[in-house]
């Protein structure tokens, strides 16, 4: 069982004590605006903005947030972020995470063999 989790807003309840809530997106749900925000694991809003608006492909921006991921140290930032108590929950906006930046996310954890799951 993994301490990490990464999963979309719609599938959680922001008022569960269950977890360890940590925002990795650039816009909050109303309901989750108290909710902890992790900018590090955040993609730039202008990266985020060419593909929303068509200027680049999916492969594009996975590769560009890639690059920002680079700068990171996986082992670093999960000792940061995880809970002593519960688990942590990484909070995106898409259901399907292997259509944005969570699967980017989950394969960089995983590569450092930091179990990472989707929730």
């Amino acid at each position: 069982m993994s301490s990490i989790y990464i999963g979309s807003y719609n599938k959680v309840k922001s008022n569960s004590n269950k977890y360890n809530f940590i925002s990795i997106t650039n816009s909050v749900p109303d309901g989750f605006k108290s909710v902890q925000k992790y900018g590090k694991l955040t993609p730039d809003w202008r990266l985020e903005k060419q593909l929303n608006d068509g200027d680049i492909t999916p492969e594009q921006f996975s590769n560009e947030f890639k690059k920002q991921l680079s700068k990171l140290n996986p082992r670093k930032i999960s000792k940061s972020i995880k809970d002593k108590n519960k688990p942590t929950v990484l909070l995106i906006n898409n259901n399907k995470i292997w259509e944005c930046h969570g699967d980017v996310i989950l394969n960089w954890f995983n590569s450092a063999n930091i179990i990472v799951e989707k929730l």
